[in-house]
């Protein structure tokens, strides 16, 4: 019989990029065609649409292995190099969809403004020059009209859909972060948003649709509430040990209440993520 000796085991990563490198869903894309994908997007060039969307979401899933350190704030070696991977990867993955763009083709006007939201946390998580080039892009045409337009379409309705789409608004903006006018703006008109509450939604429900409706509509409320927390942050109001613990925990909250949703639930944890890195960014700053 004979035994065939097991592999050495890997070398502890020795940065956050190797440990992005190194996750599973990074690694089944070649090291060289990595390198192709993110050069090209760095010039706002997309070589293959199909394979830099992939990457982009690969790079999601590598930079949040850095979740838990960045919330815990920690300063062991393991939690360094976590959080140093979860911004990496963020920043990768927001120049990856920058240089794709934000897609309009048969978007509604809510995933349009989803989108835009998700993009700018990911850009805030991947730090100040990520969230500059983020800035930038979604500032010029043709993404600042298809946002426009979304934002035109939504009006002032009270529908779930229109109420969902206002919130990310909302959230875009303030993770851009605003001028002090704008944002006295932003937190007048989240005040009206945390206002809308329907007597409907806390009646019984009648049917398993209803009860969907008022999870979903309770969990925006929920995200709703970490935004407000988060303005607080950019108003130097309270401790930001504190307001970054609450606003963790509204933010799963609204993941607990969105489980047949996985695409507001991802969405849910990058303004969660991105919060906390802007909090840590303003009130612990590095060197």
């Amino acid at each position: 019989m004979t035994l065939v000796s097991p592999l050495p085991p890997l070398a502890p990563p020795a940065s956050g990029a190797e440990l992005v490198d190194r996750h599973w869903a990074v690694a089944t894309i070649p090291v060289a065609r990595r390198a192709v994908l993110l050069a090209a997007a760095a010039q706002g060039v997309v070589v293959d649409p199909g394979e830099t969307h992939t990457l982009a979401t690969a790079l999601e899933y590598a930079a949040l292995v850095g979740r838990d350190a960045l919330r815990s704030g920690a300063a062991t070696p393991a939690a360094l190099l976590e959080r140093q991977a979860l911004q990496l990867g963020a920043a990768r993955a927001a120049r990856l969809r920058v240089a794709l763009g934000v897609d309009g083709s048969g978007a509604t006007p809510e995933a349009v403004l989803r989108d835009g939201a998700r993009l700018v946390a990911l850009a805030a998580v991947g730090g100040a020059a990520a969230l500059a080039d983020v800035r930038r892009a979604l500032s010029q045409p043709p993404a600042a009209q298809l946002l426009e337009v979304a934002e035109q379409t939504i009006g002032d309705g009270d529908e779930p859909v229109a109420e969902a789409a206002r919130l990310w608004r909302l959230w875009r903006r303030l993770l851009a972060l605003p001028a002090p006018d704008e944002l006295a703006h932003l937190v007048a008109e989240l005040a009206r948003f945390r206002e809308r509450r329907d007597a409907a939604v806390r009646a019984p429900a009648a049917d398993d649709e209803q009860l969907r409706a008022r999870f979903r509509r309770e969990a925006l409320q929920r995200l709703a509430e970490a935004a407000a927390l988060l303005t607080l942050a950019l108003r130097d109001r309270g401790d930001a040990v504190a307001i970054g613990r609450a606003l963790s925990e509204h933010c799963a909250a609204a993941r607990a209440g969105l489980p047949g949703d996985p695409g507001v639930v991802v969405l849910a944890t990058w303004l969660e993520l991105a919060a906390l890195a802007t909090i840590r960014r303003r009130h612990e700053p590095t060197p």
